[in-house]
């Protein structure tokens, strides 16, 4: 492995984070360029929610249920689709829990912002509206803060502690010098072995995933490195959720939520007997208009699938022309 000044694989890591972490869903999806106009008629699928374990339709009900026994509650975006953020505050609101008992736990917060949030929740608790600002939200590369700002009041409206998920991001570079290590400590890594965690066959998957979300520009060497940050990630927002307490909601990319090979994996790990549930929220697509067309499906990955419509953005790959 290259030292950390390898620095055009900093100047990659760097480059592709800041254009396409947001409409990637976290290796979850494939980039895709929706510039066209939207279409007339509407998609077949689009507000119906599948249930992977039924391989059926279900009605807002059931999915209800399952969120009323569930300890921890994943919820899978596309990180710029409005819709994404609407369906997270619903599904907020339904999640039962007293004030207090409940931490949500945000994929696009990091440590180094936890004293920020805390000082503005002090003086500001329950008020959202200035929040994205207190933890330079601007300045993060995630999608605007208004699409945000209602899941973050509505965590706050059921008096529940919003928290951190990532580590900061320079520790990136830290996991390819360090390894697991960099980020987690030794209690951590004994229980989760995330060295062991994904087979060789998942590897492979989640290099694919990498190649394409990153529009083939990252050089193939530089594939498993990025596996192991994913995995890094997934096994400390895992261990973050868990240290934040017994019960909690995610809001994490979609490929972060997955079952087989995200954070559900380490979650089962530390809490084996706790009720896990994942909604994926998926983006229609033109033509597929079954839900076997959709990977996000199968019981292993999700518990459930909310269609939603698509996004409608630039093709993120025309940027990169270096």
């Amino acid at each position: 492995m290259r030292e950390v000044n390898d620095r055009p694989f900093v100047r990659y890591l760097v480059l592709l984070a800041l254009l396409l972490h947001c409409v990637s869903g976290c290796a979850g999806h494939s980039p895709v360029d929706d510039t066209g106009p939207a279409p007339e008629t509407a998609h077949p699928l689009v507000e119906k929610i599948w249930a992977s374990g039924k391989a059926a339709f279900v009605d807002p009900g059931q999915l209800n249920a399952a969120l009323a026994r569930a300890d921890y509650l994943l919820l899978g975006e596309v990180h710029d689709n409005v819709h994404h953020h609407e369906l997270q505050a619903q599904l907020v609101a339904r999640f039962a829990g007293p004030p207090q008992s409940v931490a949500v736990g945000f994929e696009q917060l990091d440590r180094s912002q936890a004293p920020a949030l805390e000082r503005y929740l002090s003086e500001h608790p329950g008020d959202a509206d200035g929040l994205g600002a207190a933890v330079d939200w601007s300045g993060s590369g995630w999608p605007d803060w208004s699409l945000y700002e209602p899941v973050f009041q509505q965590v706050l409206d059921k008096g529940w502690q919003p928290v951190p998920l990532m580590f900061a991001g320079e520790q990136s570079r830290r996991i390819l010098e360090q390894g697991y290590s960099a980020v987690l400590d030794e209690g951590a890594l004994a229980l989760l072995q995330p060295e062991n965690a994904l087979s060789d066959s998942q590897k492979s998957e989640v290099e694919t995933l990498m190649r394409y979300s990153h529009c083939g520009k990252l050089p193939e060497e530089y594939l498993a490195r990025m596996v192991t940050i994913q995995t890094a990630k997934d096994a400390y927002m895992a261990w973050a959720q868990v240290e934040s307490g017994p019960r909690g909601i995610l809001i994490v990319g979609d490929g972060h939520a997955r079952k087989d090979r995200g954070i559900p994996l380490f979650l089962r790990t530390l809490k084996p007997e706790a009720d896990i549930v994942v909604v994926s929220m998926v983006e229609v697509e033109p033509g597929a208009a079954s839900p076997v067309d959709y990977p996000q499906v199968q019981p292993s990955y999700s518990d459930y699938v909310i269609f939603t419509e698509r996004q409608q953005r630039d093709d993120p790959c025309a940027a990169l022309a270096f």
